[in-house]
């Protein structure tokens, strides 16, 4: 975490020595949105980092206004890039426009940090976070191209006031339906064309989930519980479960746990357990004490259906995650995870 820390305290600074070089004048107007997509992209890669170490929903982003955000307000906000942490508040905290630089971070309702694991899914505003998942936000440039992502970043230098009117674009939330749509003002082409964006897509991300996700189940355990099966060939460990789900979670869950009721099962520490599963380094937290949570749980990855896009190949005792939608394949073998598209 504290290397984490300094990555994104070194690229913050990076980005506001950067932002004081851009060139303002008219006749720069192209390069400058080259160098601010530039400058996007580090954030954006800062935020997948941190969706990435997510402990409680892994796969969802923080919320732009600070700790928490409803389904139809506090969305969209001012990005401090000098003060980028897992803290929240000090993370996104608007007003200012910092050395010209205006940066907006918008995500997508879906997405949002403060849905608890058990309760995704439940109405349209509260989506799974898995491959099968369309993200809910519909970006609109100001040639009218739409693309669907789960977050956007804007960024302007030309402007006096940091906001998504300023940069020359609206958000619309239907709070019902749990979409957002952020579009250009055609009212605005001046900003419009001066202003860059970067979105944050599910290819973005489906890698470094997939990564975490197969080395939560990567465990001597687990390993152990899918060889004594008896497999012919590659088979889902959503199927594998249907049909033995108490010895499937049971051989999932980390050493010094026990399992609460459920149809998908958290997990309680200190409890009495016969369990001798071991849990990977990823999938555990670390401390003195039995950890009170850890980096994608069983029950965060059966609510989110995330067995259903794993499969088992008995005969190479190989774990594949797969996405159809990007034809994005990632093997687990000898504890690596290789992807490829």
């Amino acid at each position: 975490m504290a290397f984490m820390l300094l990555l994104v305290i070194v690229a913050a600074g990076t980005l506001l020595a950067r932002a004081n070089r851009l060139p303002t004048t008219a006749s720069a107007d192209s390069a400058a949105r080259i160098q601010l997509t530039d400058l996007l992209d580090i954030l954006k890669q800062q935020l997948i980092n941190q969706i990435l170490q997510e402990d409680n929903t892994p796969g969802s982003f923080p919320c732009p206004s600070g700790p928490s955000c409803g389904v139809s307000a506090d969305l969209a906000s001012t990005f401090n890039v000098s003060g980028i942490d897992k803290a929240g508040a000090s993370r996104l905290s608007p007003p200012a426009v910092s050395n010209g630089l205006c940066v907006q971070y918008v995500i997508a309702p879906s997405v949002r940090n403060n849905v608890n694991t058990k309760d995704r899914s439940t109405d349209a505003a509260q989506k799974k976070l898995n491959p099968y998942y369309d993200p809910d936000l519909t970006f609109i440039d100001n040639s009218g191209v739409a693309a669907k992502a789960w977050a956007i970043l804007l960024a302007n230098t030309s402007v006096t006031t940091c906001s998504l009117d300023s940069l020359g674009y609206q958000m619309t939330v239907d709070s019902t339906a749990g979409t957002a749509v952020v579009q250009a003002l055609a009212a605005k082409p001046a900003l419009t064309t001066t202003t860059a964006s970067l979105l944050i897509e599910k290819r973005d991300l489906l890698p470094g989930m997939f990564d975490q996700v197969l080395m939560a189940v990567d465990t001597p355990a687990f390993a152990a519980y899918l060889q004594g099966k008896t497999l012919t060939q590659p088979t889902s460990l959503s199927t594998i479960r249907s049909g033995d789900s108490g010895n499937f979670d049971d051989a999932l869950k980390p050493a010094g746990a026990s399992l609460t009721a459920g149809s998908c099962p958290g997990v309680q520490f200190g409890a009495s357990s016969s369990s001798s599963a071991s849990a990977s380094s990823s999938a555990a937290s670390s401390s003195s004490s039995a950890p009170t949570n850890f980096k994608y749980p069983v029950s965060w990855l059966c609510f989110n259906d995330w067995y259903g896009s794993l499969k088992y190949d008995p005969a190479s005792r190989i774990l594949t995650a797969q996405d159809s939608n990007t034809s994005l394949s990632c093997t687990r073998t000898s504890g690596k995870t290789q992807c490829s598209y």
